[in-house]
Order: C-alpha cells, then sequence, then structure tokens
C-alpha cells in the first residue's frame, strides 16, 4: 500500500521543516550529561529477595504486551498491514526486551545495566516509527527505513554509555563534529 502519491506535499514539506528545525536545536544544544543522582529510584525496598522489588516488577508488563503482540503477528490481524510485519515485530520484540532489559537494570541500577533497559528502547520507538512512517506516508519507505532506524537508534544508545565510560557522559548523540575523547581528530 503506498501512499506516498496521496500524501499532500504540502504535509511532507510540513513534516520535512518539523523535522529539520529538531535536529537543527539538537545540534545547537551543549552535551546533555547523565544525571548521578539518576539511579536512586523511590523502591528502596527488598522484597522476596529482589532488590528494589517494585521497580523490577512493573517491568513485567511489557514483556507480556511485547509476547501478546509478537503472537497476534502470527496470523493475520484486522488493521494491520502486511507490508508492515516486520516493523511491528521489531516494536514488538523491542517490547519483551524491554521487559527483561528493564528488570536486569532495576535489580541493580548503575550506567552498565542502564544500557540493557535503553538498547530495547530505542529498538521499539524505532519499529514504532517506523510503523508510523508505514501507516501515515508509505508502506514500501517504512520497510526500507527500519533496519537504518534500528542501527541509528543503538548507535545512539552506545554513543551514550561510550561517552559516560570516557568520563563526559552525554545523552544527545552530537551532530556537529564534537567527537569523544576516543575519536578526537588528531590534527589541528
Amino acid at each position: 500500500m503506498n501512499r506516498l502519491s496521496a500524501f499532500p506535499r504540502w504535509r511532507a514539506a510540513l513534516l520535512l521543516l518539523v523535522c529539520a528545525a529538531a535536529v537543527l536545536a539538537a545540534a545547537l544544544l551543549g552535551p546533555i550529561p547523565q544525571p548521578a543522582s539518576y539511579h536512586a529510584f523511590a523502591d528502596q525496598r527488598t522484597l522476596l529477595g529482589i532488590p528494589h522489588f517494585w521497580n523490577v516488577v512493573s517491568s513485567l508488563p511489557f514483556t507480556l504486551l511485547g509476547l501478546a503482540g509478537l503472537w497476534r503477528l502470527r496470523g493475520r490481524p484486522p488493521g494491520l498491514l502486511p507490508e508492515l510485519r516486520s516493523c511491528y515485530a521489531a516494536c514488538f520484540a523491542g517490547a519483551v526486551l524491554i521487559g527483561l532489559g528493564s528488570g536486569l537494570y532495576h535489580l541493580r541500577p548503575d550506567n552498565a545495566t542502564l544500557v540493557w533497559d535503553r538498547l530495547p528502547m530505542a529498538v521499539t520507538f524505532m519499529g514504532f516509527f517506523a510503523v508510523v512512517i508505514g501507516e501515515h506516508i508509505d508502506t514500501r519507505l517504512a520497510r526500507r527505513a527500519l533496519p537504518g532506524l534500528l542501527l541509528a537508534g543503538m548507535d545512539s544508545v552506545a554513543y551514550w554509555a561510550l561517552s559516560g565510560r570516557l568520563g563526559a557522559s552525554n545523552l544527545r548523540q552530537p551532530l556537529t563534529r564534537a567527537r569523544p575523547p576516543c575519536c578526537a581528530d588528531p590534527r589541528p
């Protein structure tokens, strides 16, 4: 189902303009550090031998809903565009992994385990973004964009993790020539 031809050109131009403005705004911002207090959660209790019990247990619905979504994809659910099956699958598989990664993170909250919380979120968000593109703009474009979107999302988490290990935590992947110290250009 190709909707690009039916998508009014002014809407496509507006969408492109909004995206360009967001990219420009992000490029003008400085680094966004991960606050040291980020890992201090409200639930400090240990129940049934599980530290931060309610934070850990609250991750379970993500896994269950992701599994339900993947199970539902086996057939031909009404309202699903068959051309976007891979995009829906990425979104639901990411939700399964959110439950697992978030549970791991909340058991032992630190930056090392936070990577396993954020990576699946990136997969889910990018899968969902591809679904939105496919359902509202063009299914073929969404399928083609999915691998790149998934890589971009995972790259943003990897960049944050690397920047944190180098002592300059940055939650925003730079769009400028600024690079983390490991990748700095040695030329003046």
